[in-house]
């Protein structure tokens, strides 16, 4: 059992085999969050919701994020608005579906940031009201 203190060892968002991957670039980006000082909560949600991003693009076998465009982020979009919650089967809050996205505009944002992509196709993507 882990004492109080004592982090446990995270999990990757996804395959870090390749470095221009999904996987490894979301470890990078969330590395880059935890140099930035962002909250331990913050960075425990935004790992989350990173990695459930990334189990989705690999469901589709979409690996890198060059791969992904507008049209891919908008099926994204729509998944997330009629996924349900695990424990009582209800439909996700407007909140939820918007953190979700977030991290999805913030990751292709600092992709950009980072000269690793040319644009960004997450940049007009409307989130929920």
């Amino acid at each position: 059992m882990p004492r109080r203190n004592e982090k446990k060892p995270k999990a990757p968002v996804g395959d870090t085999a390749d470095p221009r991957g999904a996987g490894a670039l979301g470890e990078a980006f969330l590395q880059d969050l935890t140099m930035r000082h962002f909250s331990w909560r913050t960075l425990k949600n935004r790992r989350y919701d990173l990695a459930h991003f990334i189990s989705w693009l690999s469901d589709r076998d979409l690996h890198r994020p060059a791969d992904v465009t507008r049209d891919i982020l908008e099926r994204y979009r729509t998944h997330v608005f009629h996924e349900v919650r695990v424990r009582d089967a209800k439909p996700r809050s407007a909140e939820a579906q918007v953190a979700r996205l977030v991290v999805v505009k913030t990751f292709f944002a600092w992709l950009v940031r980072r000269n690793l992509l040319l644009a960004n196709p997450a940049s007009e993507l409307d989130l929920p009201k």
